[in-house]
């Protein structure tokens, strides 16, 4: 069922869908794996679907993980699909770090993760830090490990707290 959207949403998720079909049909020409290959193509039906279903949280999520997925390119290949979405869309996977980068420091100097949107863009984030051995991303990792479970262990409490509710 298609859901309505403002304005500014249905522009995020044109931009939002557009940018993983962008990536992922790249991905595809330098995939020499059948089973990868298949496992993008299913990728991209997914794209089409929640993009024509209006479902800005499931393309806001298939945007991060098609981010997410870059992360394991080699350098050379990273710098071509950059130049490419560079072209495109006049960005690329370093912005969308840069922005990442941004919201982390802001959560952590909050010292809280809000909600359940900011939790799914934190965690690869996270993986992306450690990954990367950056000067000082392992304690920004650690501090946004510690908003995680400090997050998991209100969203246990409030479904105590419903479950609790339904019982009585």
């Amino acid at each position: 069922m298609k859901k309505e959207l403002t304005e500014e949403k249905r522009k995020e998720l044109l931009f939002k869908y557009q940018w993983c079909e962008v990536i992922i049909q790249w991905l595809k020409q330098i995939c020499d794996n059948k089973d990868e290959k298949e496992s993008l193509e299913d990728d991209l039906r997914i794209s089409k679907d929640t993009y024509e279903d209006n479902d800005i949280r499931g393309m806001r999520s298939l945007y991060n993980d098609t981010n997410e997925m870059c992360g394991a390119l080699r350098v050379s290949e990273q710098l071509e699909l950059n130049r490419i979405l560079r072209e495109r869309f006049g960005q690329d996977l370093t912005t969308v770090n840069n922005r990442l980068g941004k919201k982390a420091d802001s959560i952590i100097k909050r010292s809280k993760i809000r909600n359940d949107e900011e939790y799914y863009q934190m965690k690869p984030y996270v993986d992306h830090l450690l990954w990367t051995g950056v000067a000082g991303d392992e304690e920004k990792a650690r501090e946004l490990d510690k908003l995680f479970y400090e997050y998991e262990q209100r969203v246990a409490a409030k479904m105590e707290k419903a479950n609790k509710r339904k019982e009585e």
